[in-house]
């Protein structure tokens, strides 16, 4: 630290340090000065200290943890999004959708895009926009500017960047879908856990001074299939009134195959929202491809963020998604899916009831079931060749639990699932002395 002498002002302090994390010369964790001792080493006055310490905070570069001070940030989180479980174990843990239920181009459909797209093709799919115009008007959601991003994530990323310091704090369901904690830890953003009932996200009691976002999920949360009641969402608009600088990220997860309305999003929206749905669940996930809209001024900003990276998505992927979905439109498929979806849930909680044991039917693709010990819960599953997934991913601070897909929970396999969830939720060690 000697060698700061030799700076005079907050920006060449926070230059010096911020090579110093970058040549590893300060690795993370490593603590720093405070603000006073550093000052009086250089011979300056603390503010400028303060100043180039909160400059590296909001790059991200140093986090500070209340008395124990500021130190280099840790690395950002190592992102395996990947679910694994022994080879030839039956798969109702990964959390796919069943691709029998996804609609299919025909033979022909490719053959068909001859046109030639080069780098003018900075732009939008009209028929893919006509129909995302569609369904937010009969969703009665305002929707003055449309975007289209790379997934989900893409879209979330983008949006937190744009709005949302490091070090800052984000609301997040706990549960939570792991990516969205891992995306968080890589932004240096802390996730603060939101409760969940039968009604959605709680609006927490304490007021959190340093909150600059919130993620909710409109429908059949992932992974415990909770929709966002109208009440509910009516108390979280009376939250947002009184912390108007938080930006409210709101993720219609199951979309198009959800049978229950969404809350009102037609009028009194916060001033900073957006609404995201991806299409994966209805259309398929390798279309990576996620519907956006949002207060107009914020919309414009996350398309040009968009068009300082990688400028548009694909036009062919968004010609096929607009072709699979009026597809499924014509065929009438986005009832028959989710009823199908629905079917499998409600035969799964009737058989759940022989066993004296209670779900909810609720909505998506996953059960989330409460258990004593997540590890023994899934050796109840594996030694009858069947893998599920522990619910420590999902977890903040809720209770332990499981989760269940239902991609592959068809009638033959029902019977089976229910009385091993039922052993599961028993299980329990042993000590021996």
């Amino acid at each position: 630290m000697e060698s700061y002498r030799k700076t005079l002002n907050a920006a060449s302090i926070a230059n010096h340090l911020e090579t110093q994390i970058q040549n590893g010369d300060l690795p993370p964790g490593t603590p720093l000065p405070t603000v006073r001792e550093l000052a009086t080493r250089m011979s300056v006055n603390p503010s400028t200290v303060a100043t180039a310490y909160r400059n590296l905070r909001a790059a991200g570069m140093i986090v500070t943890n209340g008395r124990k001070g500021s130190q280099v940030a840790p690395p950002p989180a190592q992102l395996d999004l990947s679910v694994s479980f022994p080879t030839g174990l039956e798969d109702f843990a990964s959390g796919n959708v069943d691709v029998a239920l996804l609609p299919k181009p025909e033979a022909d459909w490719f053959s068909q895009q001859t046109d030639q797209i080069g780098y003018e093709a900075n732009r939008d799919d009209d028929a893919l926009l006509a129909l995302s115009k569609q369904w937010l008007a009969a969703q009665r959601i305002p929707h003055d500017k449309i975007g289209f991003f790379s997934g989900t994530l893409d879209a979330m990323e983008r949006i937190l960047r744009q709005r949302v310091r490091p070090g800052a704090s984000v609301l997040v369901e706990d549960p939570c879908w792991p990516p969205v904690i891992a995306l968080l830890k890589n932004l240096h953003l802390k996730a603060i856990p939101l409760d969940l009932d039968e009604d959605g996200a709680r609006v927490p009691d304490a007021s959190h001074q340093d909150v600059a976002g919130v993620i909710l999920t409109l429908r059949a949360h992932n992974p415990t299939g909770i929709s966002l009641s109208p009440q509910r969402f009516e108390e979280w608009k009376q939250f947002l009134e009184g912390n108007p600088k938080i930006t409210l990220i709101m993720d219609d997860y199951w979309g198009p195959l959800s049978k229950q309305p969404l809350p009102d999003l037609s009028d009194d929206l916060p001033k900073n929202w957006f609404y995201l749905m991806s299409v994966s669940k209805a259309l398929g996930p390798d279309l990576r491809l996620c519907i956006a809209t949002g207060n107009t001024r914020l919309m414009a900003e996350l398309k040009q963020h968009q068009l300082a990276g990688p400028r548009w998505v694909s036009l062919l992927l968004q010609r096929l998604t607009a072709h699979l979905w009026q597809k499924m439109i014509d065929d009438n498929a986005f009832d028959a899916v989710a009823q199908e979806y629905e079917n499998r849930r409600r035969l799964f909680v009737q058989a759940m009831q022989n066993h004296q044991i209670r779900l909810s039917v609720r909505e998506g693709l996953h059960f989330w079931v409460p258990v004593q010990d997540e590890a023994l819960a899934l050796q109840v599953f594996s030694a009858e060749g069947i893998a599920v997934q522990s619910g420590q991913a999902f977890r903040i601070r809720t209770s332990k639990a499981i989760r269940i897909s239902v991609a592959h929970l068809t009638g033959d396999k029902i019977p089976q699932i229910a009385d091993l969830t039922a052993k599961a939720m028993k299980a329990t060690s042993q000590r021996v002395l």
